[in-house]
């Protein structure tokens, strides 16, 4: 039976790239937790949309299989999760 987990290695260079990323993007908070999903918050919709961008934008071609959009009466107001695959993997 094949496994359908993430590599650990793809989840660790995700989480290697947050702390650097955090520094640049001050209002934003970046977790990714286990089998590659990233986590995006912020208090401005705006803000995370462009830090998502960023993310995608700067680091390797992933795909995002899955994303998904919550919103919360504390902070932070936004949040986006997604799910992130090499692109050759996808």
């Amino acid at each position: 039976m094949a496994s359908t987990e993430m590599p650990l290695s793809v989840t660790e260079e995700l989480r290697a790239r947050a702390g650097a990323f955090v520094n640049s993007h001050q209002d934003v908070w970046v977790t990714v937790e286990d089998e590659g999903e990233l986590v995006m918050a912020a208090d401005d919709p705006a803000v995370l949309m462009q830090a998502v961008a960023d993310w995608l934008t700067e680091g390797p071609d992933y795909a995002v299989p899955v994303a998904t959009w919550t919103t919360a009466s504390t902070q932070p107001l936004y949040t986006l999760r997604l799910v992130l695959r090499a692109a050759s993997a996808a």
